[in-house]
């Protein structure tokens, strides 16, 4: 290896999420239009590794939500389910 690109994979928000380098065996510079394609690519890498952590992110919320009771996200005519869930969300607040 005898020469190395490398571009920030950031995120639109401005977070830093990584580095996309390209490795040369000989001495090279890349000329404009391949730098243009490089950060082209950064850019889709780095929306799709925002998104992947988004959606884990969320995963993980929806996880603490359900376990706080099994019925906290069931719709239900009677109140007995949601008094349930009061109850639970008490006895973890008061864990925590």
């Amino acid at each position: 290896m005898r020469a190395v690109q490398s571009t920030p994979l950031v995120s639109r928000s401005g977070q830093l999420l990584g580095m996309f380098s390209t490795h040369y065996k000989a001495p090279h510079r890349p000329d404009d239009r391949t730098l243009q394609f490089l950060d082209l690519l950064a850019r889709h890498a780095a929306d799709i590794i925002a998104r992947m952590q988004a959606e884990e992110a969320l995963r993980e919320s929806e996880e603490r939500y359900r376990s706080l009771s099994p019925t906290a996200w069931m719709p239900s005519s009677s109140p007995a389910p949601m008094a349930a869930s009061r109850r639970r969300i008490r006895q973890v607040r008061n864990v925590a």
